[in-house]
């Protein structure tokens, strides 16, 4: 990669809706007109900006196929603003299943889209799994996406970089409950803990793999949960005596160099929609790269045959 070419990337910790994936889709689009005002070239939104974060039957009610109605709004809407690649998460529907979809779309159309690999016990009873690393190429760089629990396992990054990834991209829901409106302590801890434990993975991960990682997570207080009354969650949900649960996603934003700094993050303080960006480089990628010290380069793949093992 010549050291010259560069993009800008950024993030948003978009509020969305459960249910309401026609808010969504609008919300979704004034983000990328702003976007678009500050001259990013390649926008990470939210886990599922679209649908809203679900892990009950109610999926069945709201997940879309990608040729759908809000990915054709989307694309119509992105053909017209021009010059900027927006990651969105859908609830997609396909072959009687529900995955969790990461989609890249831009002018040109859908660049391709990554279904969610990894699903943590909770979702195990409604979501469906994808079982593949595709690479996109942005510009003069190639970009893979690891949905939220998929950021816990270093074979996923390993998976990228051995293909020539340059930057991940790490959508998350992670909520937290109770949440207790207009209590800035609960808030400031909320996003503590979601930075605090997300770094541990992001961190290293860019480092050991030599890629940039750019992670988002929604934010805001969310009603919508259906689950049994009485019950504790995670529960397999029945359609009737339904009550509430509340939560709220704690919002934030970390974007790590391939040297496994922090280049840039959203506000500490306060639980909101926020963008935050900054320009990579190639010179930032080579110089990395070129350390004597690289354990991507340096590895020794003929001695790892016991990873694909189960223990």
């Amino acid at each position: 990669m010549k050291d010259e070419v560069k993009l800008k990337i950024g993030a948003v910790s978009m509020k969305s809706l459960p249910g309401n994936s026609e808010e969504n889709v609008k919300n979704t689009i004034s983000w990328i007109k702003k976007a678009k005002e500050q001259d990013i070239e390649l926008l990470l939104f939210p886990e599922l900006n679209i649908t809203g974060y679900w892990n009950s039957r109610e999926l069945i009610s709201v997940a879309e196929p990608l040729n759908g109605k809000s990915i054709h709004k989307l694309l119509n809407e992105i053909a017209k603003i021009g010059g900027i690649v927006a990651a969105v998460g859908l609830a997609e529907e396909y072959s009687n299943s529900i995955f969790n979809t990461h989609i890249l779309i831009g002018p040109e159309g859908v660049m391709g889209y990554y279904r969610k690999t990894h699903s943590p016990f909770p979702e195990n009873f409604n979501w469906g799994v994808g079982n593949h690393f595709p690479i996109f190429k942005v510009g003069d760089f190639k970009v893979g996406i690891a949905i939220c629990y998929d950021n816990s396992f270093p074979e996923v990054y390993r998976c990228y970089a051995t293909q020539g990834c340059d930057i991940i991209l790490s959508p998350y829901a992670f909520g937290f409950t109770p949440f207790k409106t207009g209590d800035i302590t609960t808030e400031q801890k909320a996003i503590h803990d979601w930075k605090k434990s997300v770094s541990i993975d992001l961190q290293f991960a860019a480092r050991a793999n030599v890629v940039y990682s750019i992670a988002c997570v929604g934010a805001g207080h969310i009603k919508d949960y259906r689950v049994e009354k009485g019950e504790p969650w995670p529960t397999r949900m029945k359609l009737d005596d339904l009550g509430p649960m509340e939560y709220f996603l704690s919002g934030g934003i970390l974007i790590y160099g391939p040297d496994g700094k922090l280049i840039a993050e959203s506000p500490n303080d306060e639980i909101g929609e926020y963008l935050v960006s900054t320009t990579i480089t190639g010179k930032g990628l080579n110089n990395t790269r070129a350390f004597v010290y690289n354990t991507l380069k340096d590895r020794r793949p003929e001695i790892y045959s016991h990873l694909t093992k189960l223990p």
